[in-house]
């Protein structure tokens, strides 16, 4: 309906059309640009990467978080329950991930290895779920339909 694609409009499109310019303004004129990396979350940060990770991970953070308010909707059914506890659990650790990177933008000690291992377990437990929880949705939505 109408309310609900304003809605969409206002607090989901426009801050990330907002947000897709300054990230690339701020990759191209720091060291997320002059810097390779085979592991980008190891690139040494500077004024210019720390923005680009505040911006990028602040609006995943806000996205994310705007995403579990209509999940937790969505769980109240119980028919629903299920993939909406698997969708929310992976936007927390898409959360997790987004905290963990910018405290080791932020403090240049904890850019090691290790740092970077955490942000990528996050983000992986995070990319998993919701491709989990989408297969096992679709595979329920679509069980009438494939039954011979």
């Amino acid at each position: 309906d109408d309310a609900m694609q304003k809605s969409f409009k206002q607090y989901v499109e426009r801050p990330a059309t907002l947000c897709i310019p300054l990230l690339l303004v701020t990759f191209s004129v720091g060291n997320g640009a002059r810097i390779y990396a085979p592991d980008f979350f190891t690139v040494p940060t500077d004024f210019w990467l720390n923005l680009y990770w505040l911006l990028l991970c602040g609006t995943l953070i806000y996205l994310l978080g705007y995403g579990i308010r209509a999940t937790l909707v969505l769980r109240k059914d119980p028919r629903s329950r299920r993939i909406a506890n698997f969708y929310l659990a992976s936007s927390i650790f898409g959360i997790l991930a987004c905290v963990v990177r910018i405290t080791t933008a932020y403090f240049p000690h904890l850019q090691t290895s290790m740092g970077s291992a955490l942000v990528w377990v996050f983000a992986c437990m995070c990319g998993a779920g919701f491709a989990l929880a989408s297969a096992h949705s679709w595979r329920i939505k679509t069980k009438w339909f494939t039954k011979v």
